[in-house]
């Protein structure tokens, strides 16, 4: 019981420990499938395998990381093509994104400011502050979040952002760029969902985790009123679409549209 959550991201995320000691070139290897990262968390300087993060970006990789992280010395100056000053400047009240998108800031942050700057700005709050910095390093680019650890200031109530009642607004902000930037499809509707490869295109699926209540030893209890409504858009026509658990056939459109039952699986096979 409150194990899962449906969430407007996709589960595609995956954590990987850039301070345990594994071989670097295995690491940077491992780390090299993915298209962006983010480097979040506390480290010991010496644990954390830099080598491997520049190889990664050099690579192609994309690499998010604070500008705390450089000012503490995690992340160089030369890497980021920054450094980073004691001084900070408010926030405004809304964020151009790198995708050109403006949204609303519900928190209040410090920007750190930055110095000896190579990098380029590529989002700015109403006011004008740079707050994310990129810098090309080989065939990839590292950004530079002007906010401490990503967070507002002060810092919001771990437990208030659990239960729903607020959440680190720039940090969701980041992910939904890098979700529409790197996905091949987009999910709307109050759903958990995620998407894997297959050798023909991709298996969607979508899991309502809302109107049900099951203890062990116990008959769950469902609410009808909270089905899903969910929409499946793809950014390309695919060849076919199938519902997995009754092998219905949903066309080929480039967006679908169905209900996701209390408690229940959708499960979609995509041709491309």
């Amino acid at each position: 019981e409150g194990g899962f959550f449906n969430s407007p991201y996709a589960d595609f995320w995956d954590v990987l420990t850039p301070d345990s000691g594994q071989d670097s070139g295995r690491f940077a290897d491992a780390l090299s499938a993915y298209k962006a990262a983010f480097l979040v968390g506390g480290y010991r300087k010496g644990d954390l395998d830099v080598a491997a993060l520049r190889r990664y970006v050099e690579g192609g990789g994309t690499l998010f990381v604070s500008a705390d992280q450089i000012g503490d010395g995690y992340i160089s100056e030369d890497f980021a093509g920054l450094s980073v000053t004691a001084d900070t400047v408010k926030s405004g009240r809304s964020l151009t994104m790198p995708d050109g998108r403006v949204v609303s800031l519900e928190s209040s942050y410090d920007w750190m400011t930055a110095a000896t700057v190579t990098a380029r700005p590529i989002a700015a709050d109403d006011r004008g502050t740079p707050v994310v910095y990129a810098n090309d390093v080989g065939g990839g680019r590292i950004l530079t979040v002007c906010a401490r650890r990503m967070r507002p200031t002060p810092e919001l109530d771990v437990q208030t952002v659990a239960r729903g009642a607020a959440r680190y607004d720039l940090i969701a902000n980041l992910l939904t760029a890098v979700q529409s930037e790197t996905l091949p499809i987009s999910v709307s509707g109050d759903v958990a969902w995620g998407l894997n490869r297959t050798p023909t295109g991709w298996l969607v699926w979508l899991f309502n985790n809302r109107g049900i209540t099951h203890y062990s030893g116990e008959e769950p209890i469902v609410d009808p009123a909270a089905k899903a409504g969910v929409s499946v858009t793809f950014k390309a026509r695919p060849k076919r679409i199938a519902d997995v658990r009754t092998g219905a056939e949903l066309g080929v459109a480039e967006n679908v549209r169905l209900a996701v039952e209390p408690g229940a699986w959708r499960i979609l096979e995509v041709a491309e």
